[in-house]
């Protein structure tokens, strides 16, 4: 049960690092988005997120992941950035 433990602990840390990393993307995206407003871009870019999404699914397959479960991830975070973007 022990190694269960420090198994569990190691993901625990893991998702810690995981939160904190789109923590800063969202910052990173609130300034782009602050940009983007004083020189009256659009804030959908579809080319962009498709270079995102392409990158993610390239990534995911480089590292033995399932690319359709990481497209579906960077999807979700691409939408909920778009809207918080929008208040801006």
């Amino acid at each position: 049960m022990e190694g269960l433990k420090k198994l569990r602990s190691e993901i625990d840390k893991i998702d810690e690092e995981i939160v904190k990393l789109l923590a800063k993307r969202s910052k990173i995206a609130m300034k782009i988005a602050k940009y983007k407003k004083e020189h009256g871009l659009q804030i959908y870019d579809a080319r962009r997120e498709r270079e995102v999404i392409e990158k993610v699914k390239k990534l995911a397959r480089n590292n033995g992941l399932d690319e359709t479960l990481l497209e579906k991830v960077f999807q979700s975070i691409i939408i909920h950035t778009r809207e918080n973007e929008k208040q801006i």
